[in-house]
């Protein structure tokens, strides 16, 4: 029982450090700052900044 929970919590750990490994930077360029879809944008990577 106890080698089982070192394996799933080395699972755990490896699957949580590949998730942020594989993070990218994304810019976007182009349209007006006043375009309601940008604000949409905005605030979902701001949640999802949250979340992480």
């Amino acid at each position: 029982m106890k080698l089982f929970k070192i394996l799933v919590s080395t699972a755990v750990l490896a699957a949580y450090s590949a998730s942020s490994t594989l993070a990218a930077d994304i810019f976007v360029i182009g349209g007006k700052p006043d375009d309601p879809f940008w604000s949409i944008v905005k605030r979902g990577a701001e949640d999802a900044g949250k979340v992480v």
